[in-house]
């Protein structure tokens, strides 16, 4: 059932977030001399991380602003099944998937895939000192073309801006433009809109 998978999804992603916060400790003094940057993620409260940071001067957790400038600046990025690994891979900079549990069903296996992995905090903190020091670049397996082109429309040619402007071009959107919805139908989408909002709240 839908419900039980994304409850049992949560608790998996529990355990991972409890491995992260037991490891934050650990890097932050394995590599006392480099800033260690969190960015929690947007949905996330940020106390938890606050609190570590606190604790070890080198920790700051800042989460303004889009991730791609904060990518190009790391020596390295550290994530789990997250999007930000995949971006991170196809702007060529070194990204490690720590994977200390490892689930079929609940990790999202194509940002993992495309990154080093740690299964232990002692194999991240090589990871990480390699990446820093430059010992190690982007993940670049055999693999990791095949993947990208099987999951990523256009990697290569026209910007998708471009290619948006083409599908509007063909659909006739230049010869005319779309017929204004009446006052029902713009009442209607309205008040789903307000629904959806409330029942994510």
């Amino acid at each position: 059932a839908p419900g039980e998978f994304a409850t049992r999804r949560a608790a998996h992603r529990l355990v991972m977030l409890r491995h992260c916060e037991a490891m934050i400790p650990v890097l932050a003094e394995a590599l006392g001399d480099t800033v260690l940057v969190i960015r929690p993620h947007p949905s996330e409260r940020h106390d938890t991380w606050e609190e570590l940071a606190r604790k070890h001067p080198n920790i700051r957790v800042i989460g303004d602003g889009n991730v791609f400038p904060w990518l190009m600046a790391a020596r390295v990025a550290i994530h789990n099944s997250c999007t930000t690994g995949l971006e991170g891979t196809l702007l060529d900079r070194p990204v490690v998937a720590y994977v200390p549990i490892v689930s079929e069903l609940y990790d999202d296996h194509l940002p993992n895939s495309l990154s080093h992995r740690a299964r232990t905090v002692a194999e991240l903190v090589d990871l990480v000192r390699g990446a820093r020091d430059g010992r190690i670049g982007a993940y670049c397996g055999d693999d990791k073309h095949k993947i990208v082109e099987h999951y990523l429309e256009g990697p290569r040619g026209p910007l998708a801006s471009d290619r948006i402007v083409d599908v509007l071009a063909g659909a006739g959107y230049l010869d005319a433009p779309p017929q204004r919805s009446g006052a029902a139908a713009l009442a209607r989408g309205w008040l789903r809109n307000t629904a959806r909002t409330g029942v994510k709240l």
